[in-house]
Parts: C-alpha cells; sequence; structure tokens
C-alpha cells in the first residue's frame, strides 16, 4: 500500500474573529485582507515545494470554503467539495451571528436554572453538539476521505476544534487531555499513513482494524513569518 497523506489546514483570519460573533453558515462574512494574505502565502509555499493533492475539501462555511478556493486555484481543475462533517462545533441556528458574550452569558444562566452545563459528552444546551459529538462527526469525516483516496493526497480547509479532533481521530489521544493545542489562522497540520484506510473489518468484533498514522506537522506556520 503507498502513502496516504492528509494535509489539513485552518482557514485563514475572518471577519468573525474581529466580530466577536459565532458565524456560523449564514453570518461568516469570510476572510479579511490579512487572511487572504495568510492564504495566498500558504499556497506559495505548497507550490514551491511541489505539493499537489488529488482533492481539495473544506468545510461548508465560507471562511473555510473561500480558503479551499484560493488555495485550490493553483491546482486547476480541480475545485474544492464542501463537506458538513468538517466543520466546527454545529451549534443552533438561533445562535447563529450572535456575539460570543450573549452566548456565554446565556450559556451561564441555563446554568443558574440548575440545568447541565455542558461539557465532553452533554452539549451546553439543546441543539448544539458535544465535544465527544464533534470527534465522532469529524472522526469519521476524516476516515471517510482517507479511504476515498487512499494511497493519494488530501487538502483539507477545517477549523480549530475539528483539527485538534484529528489527534484523536487519527493520534488516538483521549477524548479529555490535560493541556491545550495551538492551531494557528492557516496554519499545515500534516497526517501520513503506510496503512490501508480501507482496510477490511474485523466482522466478529465489529471494529474496524487499526490505522498507524504519523503526525509529520502540527500547526506549521513558517509561512507567516513577518506577515501582516
Amino acid at each position: 500500500m503507498s502513502t496516504t497523506r492528509m494535509l489539513l489546514v485552518r482557514h485563514g483570519d475572518s471577519h468573525s474573529k474581529s466580530d466577536g460573533v459565532y458565524a456560523g453558515p449564514r453570518a461568516c462574512r469570510g476572510l479579511t485582507d490579512l487572511g487572504r494574505r495568510q492564504v495566498l502565502r500558504l499556497r506559495e509555499r505548497l507550490t514551491a515545494t511541489g505539493f499537489k493533492p488529488d482533492a481539495v475539501y473544506s468545510s461548508t462555511i465560507h471562511r473555510a470554503a473561500q480558503t479551499a478556493g484560493i488555495l485550490a486555484d493553483a491546482y486547476s481543475p480541480l475545485t474544492p467539495a464542501r463537506e458538513c462533517g468538517l466543520c466546527g462545533f454545529h451549534l443552533d441556528d438561533s445562535l447563529d451571528g450572535l456575539s460570543w458574550d450573549r452566548i456565554r452569558e446565556e450559556f451561564r444562566h441555563r446554568d443558574e436554572s440548575g440545568r447541565p452545563d455542558g461539557g465532553v459528552f452533554v452539549p451546553f444546551e439543546e441543539g448544539n453538539e458535544s465535544w465527544a459529538e464533534l470527534v465522532a462527526r469529524v472522526g469519521r469525516t476524516l476516515t471517510t476521505l482517507a479511504t476515498r483516496h487512499a494511497g493519494g493526497t488530501v487538502l483539507a480547509v477545517m477549523h480549530k476544534e475539528s483539527l485538534e479532533a484529528s489527534l484523536i481521530a487519527f493520534g488516538a489521544l483521549p477524548l479529555y487531555r490535560d493541556f491545550d493545542v495551538e492551531i494557528g489562522r492557516a496554519s499545515i497540520t500534516e497526517w501520513v499513513t503506510d496503512d490501508d484506510p480501507a482496510a477490511p473489518r474485523d466482522l466478529d468484533r465489529g471494529l474496524g482494524l487499526p490505522v498507524r498514522w504519523r503526525l509529520m506537522r502540527l500547526n506549521d506556520t513558517a509561512h507567516l513569518e513577518n506577515i501582516s
């Protein structure tokens, strides 16, 4: 089996950060000028090294899709495909566009009322996703893409939390860990495996055979040096 390569990229700097809002499918205003410059720098770096993906994917959120489009311009006729499984937290539609301060205040109000305060397995609010649910969704999507392009190279544009989920899906870290991980905007995280991502299932146990992934890069932002 030849090597399967998954190059995971966080989207560039976006208006949602400066706006201080949860920017989902409706409210996302895409990349800032800085964000576009970050992604162009990344594209220059990738093409200079001879990198060429077999497929390009992004989440369905505008800032990620815009990032993927800028990167994919270097690999015509490849066009990015949108995968909802690569999104960050799925929150209730009613929160889309609200400030994080307003959302946190709502969470605090619900906490004081005696409702579950959320965490690894329980969402903070009905209609939202728990961390465990996000990890399962992202892990399933990444595994599907690796299987679909076994022996090839996938470029996928994602979000901070969905990139963190790859550490669990491919690296077998626990759902809850005692340290934080920095995932910068327009950064590179790279996973490779020489195993077959589409290996047959163990029918007796109902489990997939283990695939051994190697983490080649994490939060690689060398291309963003001195950018402003």
